[in-house]
């Protein structure tokens, strides 16, 4: 079946919608991640560097309480030549001797008994020296040849050393930029894979709406003799749309059988609608030929002998007519009790329709409910998730913190600091996680959302269709009250020829005696022609009545024959 252009634009809209959701998840997740990890980012750092100096302190300390002002260069190597930051390859680290201003180690040798060019640390020599205040420890930004670093130091061994650590603050954006790509990246790759799990969910479920409205609409078009086995192929689905073929299927069933009798019960009355009519026809030929009679004994009485064997004859036919319109009208009102019969049925099994649309309508507000439960339910997975992100960022700060503290510990802390590392991973990896399964379940909710609009608008076609077996029901009725007219006009029918049959037997009797009692022929002629007249009056409201009846029979085989079996 060619599919309509409807149910092909709401499949465009979820598509459309679906990216765009995913396009703005993609955007607010770099722009979130821009700014909340690179802000974190920078605090981390910026802790883990004034870590780092005061773990260099320490250091300081212990080689002063060693040498005293007299620390050999090789000594500041072996200790400060591998303290730098992994993430950071323009890290170094460098110790200030704060009364001559000189470097006292660099990793760059040249630069070694050298005096500090970094302006923040000379001015910071130059307070102590000054006996201004300061901070001990502290992290600074400044320019430097052009480039902006970043620096933490700190003032060690009675302000005699500032050890100072220092980056380029480009190595802090990039690394930053990198996260961000390859969270764009994941997004992306979840925005193309939830797009394929849209397109093939979406389109096996309007797969199967569509056959399903198919087999409805043969039944709003009046086919009931439709594809048996495709019907039974949907009955036999494990799911909410095989339990609506199975009500169509039963409702398909029942106005078949239903139909199926109204044709045949219209088809007799028809046919003896018909007979009546020719019977009705033939009666009023006779009462026409017996008034000509009556005409010709009024004439003389010299053909009285000859007018009343005539009389005689034309009686005895208007009695075989007579009997053989009581034996017609009998036979019509059995026709008519069982058409009766079959339209009370068929109202019955109109009824059964209704409430089998009923049903249809009850099982599709279960369908809409249990959708609803299920947002409901996804919707506590959505939180559940956000606890997953909460926990998984908790877990990335606690990493953090580890590292530095693992490096405040030096060569004993560095196992630790791989855990810490590992830690951290495993953190993000949550967290992505998390992000993947609110994406899953806010789909998940749209798609629910979007069901319980589909099978509001199946609720409302069956609703429709179950207006138009209420219109089915009342032209039933209308049927039904005229046949129960017609059994009425019947039973005139039968009276007046019952009486019809006494006015022949007395004018029988009459026309025995003429020859006997001729001077009674006046008036035995005019009570004849009056019987005669009433007979004639009675047979014409039969006619008129068959003819109705007629029409009624013809009214139902039309409707009947706008069904297909």
């Amino acid at each position: 079946m060619k599919k309509h252009f409807r149910i092909t634009n709401v499949k465009s809209i979820i598509m459309v919608m679906m990216l765009t959701i995913s396009v703005v998840v993609t955007a607010a997740n770099a722009l979130t991640s821009y700014l909340e990890y690179g802000k974190s980012y920078n605090e981390t750092l910026e802790h883990y560097l004034k870590g780092l100096t005061t773990s260099s302190r320490d250091i300081v300390e212990t080689l002063y309480e060693k040498y005293s002002d007299n620390i050999p260069d090789n000594e500041w190597k072996k200790y400060f030549s591998d303290i730098k930051v992994e993430e950071l390859p323009s890290s170094s680290v460098y110790v200030v001797d704060v009364k001559t201003t000189n470097m006292l180690y660099h990793k760059t040798a040249e630069k070694i008994g050298q005096p500090v060019s970094n302006e923040v640390i000379l001015g910071l020599c130059n307070d102590i020296n000054a006996g201004k205040n300061f901070e001990k420890d502290a992290y600074v930004e400044y320019k430097f040849d052009g480039e902006k670093k970043i620096a933490a130091y700190s003032v060690a061994v009675s302000d005699k050393y500032v050890i100072v650590i220092s980056a380029d603050k480009k190595d802090i954006t990039s690394c930053v930029n990198i996260i961000i790509v390859k969270s764009v990246a994941f997004s992306l790759i979840s925005m193309f894979i939830i797009l394929g799990a849209a397109v093939f969910i979406s389109t096996k479920v309007m797969k199967q709406l569509d056959e399903v409205t198919e087999v409805v609409q043969q039944l709003g078009r009046l086919e009931l003799n439709g594809n048996d086995e495709k019907v039974e192929e949907l009955c036999n689905r494990k799911s909410e749309i095989g339990d609506i073929a199975k009500a169509v299927r039963d409702l398909r069933d029942t106005l078949r059988s239903t139909v199926a009798n109204l044709k045949d019960n219209s088809t007799k009355l028809a046919s003896y609608s018909k007979e009546l009519s020719n019977h009705s026809a033939n009666v009023s030929e006779s009462m026409g030929n017996i008034d000509g009679a009556c005409t010709d004994i009024a004439e003389g009485a010299t053909s009285q002998a000859d007018s009343t064997e005539e009389a005689i004859v034309a009686t005895s036919k208007m009695g075989t007519l007579i009997d053989s319109s009581i034996a017609a009208v009998d036979e019509l009102k059995v026709v008519s009790n069982e058409m009766k019969e079959a339209t009370d049925i068929a109202s019955d099994k109109l009824s059964e329709v209704g409430e089998s649309n009923k049903k249809v309508i009850d099982v599709t507000q279960k369908i809409k409910v249990s959708i609803s439960e299920t947002s409901e339910s996804a919707e506590s997975i959505h939180q559940a998730a956000n606890v997953i992100t909460d926990i998984a960022s908790q877990t990335t700060l606690l990493a953090l913190n580890a590292s530095i503290e693992a490096a405040r510990a030096g060569e004993a802390g560095r196992g630790f600091s791989v855990v810490a590392s590992e830690i951290s991973q495993l953190a993000e990896q949550s967290n992505q996680a998390a992000v993947e399964i609110q994406e899953i379940i806010n789909n998940l909710i749209d798609n629910s959302n979007q069901s319980v609009e589909d099978i509001q608008d199946a609720k409302s076609i069956i609703e429709e269709q179950t207006e138009h077996l209420k219109d089915v029901i009342d032209r039933f009725e209308v049927a039904k009250d005229g046949i129960e007219r017609s059994l009425k006009e019947i039973e005139n029918v039968k009276d007046s020829t019952f009486e019809l049959d006494s006015s022949k037997n007395r004018m029988i009797d009459i026309i025995q005696g003429l020859s006997a009692i001729s001077q009674q022929n006046a008036a035995s002629t005019e009570e004849t022609s009056a019987a005669v007249t009433q007979t004639k009056t009675v047979i014409e409201g039969v006619s008129e009545r068959a003819a109705e009846v007629s029409n009624v029979a013809s009214i139902l085989e039309e409707d009947a024959n706008k069904w297909k079996l």
